[in-house]
C-alpha cells in the first residue's frame, strides 16, 4: 500500500487495492492528491462536483455518530459513494450530479438491495426539478417518507446548500407540485437523523371540469397523439371525449405514481367497462388496477412495471 500524500513518481504504476483496476495519482496545490481509477465503470471519471458532494454527505454521517467509508466496492460491480455504518447497521448514500438512467438506476439499486443494503439517493443540481412537468430520470429517483410525502433531496456542494422537495403530487393537465425548504448542514443533520412532520404550507387547486375540457379540446386540435388515439377508441362505442361522465374528470390531486394522468386512465376504464359504482353523478368506488398496500415500504425499490394490473377487489 502506498499514500497519495507519499513522493510517487507520475508514470509510476498503481493498482487498486479492492478491484486491482489501475489508478492514477491526481491532485495539485487545490486539491488534496488522490487516486483515481483510469478507466472507471461507466467511462467517466469523478468530477469535483461530485467528490465535494460526496465528502459533504460523509461529514454529515460522521456528525450523525457513522462510521463512513468512501468507494466501497459493492459485489461485482458497485463502488458505494459512502458506506455509513452506526449499530452494525449500513446504509449506502449515493450522490447522482451525472446522467443516470431509469434502467441503471434500478440496477445499482436492486444489486444494493441483494447485498442487504438500504441506498439513499442525493440528487446534484442536475435533477432538481424546475418546472411542472418531471422528466423519466427525476421521477425514477423519487422517494418516500410518511413525513414528507413523497420527496427529492439535493445538495449544492458549491453553494453547500441542501434542498427537500417533499409532498410532490400530480394534478391532471397540470403537471407535478411540491413544497421546497433549503436547508443548512445542521438542519439537514437534524431532519434526516429524526424525521419530522413537515406540514404543507398551501394546498393545492385542481382545475374544474370545465377547464379541463377545454384543455382537451385544445389538445384536440393540435392533434395531440393520446387524446386523438383516446377520441377514436370512445367514436368505436358511440362515444366522445367531450361527453364522457363526469366521474372520469379527477378533481382531486394524486401521488406522483401513474404512469398515466387520470382522465385518460378513467376513460379506459369506461372503455374498458369496469363495475362502478355510484353516488349521485360520480363515482365513490372504481374496480381498477391499484397498488399494493405494501407498496410504500419499499419504494423506491419496487419497479413499477408498465401495464402490470393489481386488481384490489
Amino acid at each position: 500500500l502506498v499514500l497519495a500524500t507519499a513522493m510517487l513518481a507520475k508514470n509510476q504504476p498503481l493498482c487498486c487495492p479492492n478491484c486491482q483496476q489501475p489508478v492514477m495519482l491526481k491532485g495539485g496545490q487545490r486539491v488534496a492528491p488522490y487516486f483515481a481509477h483510469v478507466r472507471p465503470a461507466g467511462g467517466t471519471g469523478e468530477s469535483q462536483t461530485h467528490r465535494l458532494g460526496k465528502t459533504a454527505i460523509g461529514a454529515l454521517a460522521v456528525a450523525s455518530d457513522y462510521q463512513v467509508d468512501y468507494e466501497v466496492p459493492i459485489g461485482q460491480h458497485q463502488r458505494a459513494d459512502v458506506l455509513a455504518t452506526r449499530d452494525a447497521q449500513s446504509v449506502v448514500i449515493e450522490y447522482q450530479c451525472s446522467p443516470l438512467t431509469p434502467t441503471c438506476l434500478a440496477q445499482r439499486t436492486n444489486d444494493y438491495l441483494v447485498a442487504g443494503l438500504t441506498v439513499i439517493w442525493v440528487l446534484g443540481e442536475r435533477f432538481w426539478p424546475k418546472h411542472r412537468w418531471f422528466s423519466q430520470q427525476q421521477l425514477a429517483f423519487i422517494q418516500y417518507r410518511p413525513e414528507w410525502g413523497f420527496y427529492l433531496l439535493g445538495y449544492a456542494p458549491h453553494q453547500q446548500k441542501w434542498l427537500l422537495y417533499h409532498h410532490i403530487v400530480t394534478i391532471d393537465f397540470k403537471g407535478y407540485f411540491w413544497q421546497n425548504r433549503y436547508l443548512t448542514a445542521q438542519q439537514a443533520l437534524k431532519l434526516i437523523a429524526q424525521p419530522a412532520n413537515i406540514s404543507i404550507g398551501h394546498q393545492w387547486s385542481p382545475i374544474g371540469i370545465a377547464q379541463q375540457r377545454q384543455v382537451i379540446q385544445n389538445r384536440l386540435i393540435r392533434m395531440d397523439a393520446q387524446l386523438v388515439s383516446l377520441q377514436q377508441a370512445c367514436y368505436q362505442q358511440g362515444l366522445t371525449l367531450q361527453t364522457v361522465p363526469r366521474w372520469c374528470y379527477c378533481l382531486d390531486y394524486v401521488p406522483p405514481l401513474f404512469e398515466t394522468g387520470q382522465f385518460m386512465s378513467r376513460v379506459h376504464w369506461l372503455l374498458e367497462r369496469q363495475s362502478i359504482d355510484f353516488f349521485g353523478d360520480y363515482a365513490t368506488r372504481l374496480q381498477q388496477p391499484l397498488l399494493p398496500t405494501d407498496i410504500l415500504k419499499d419504494w423506491p425499490i419496487r419497479q413499477l412495471v408498465k401495464d402490470q394490473q393489481i386488481l384490489i377487489k
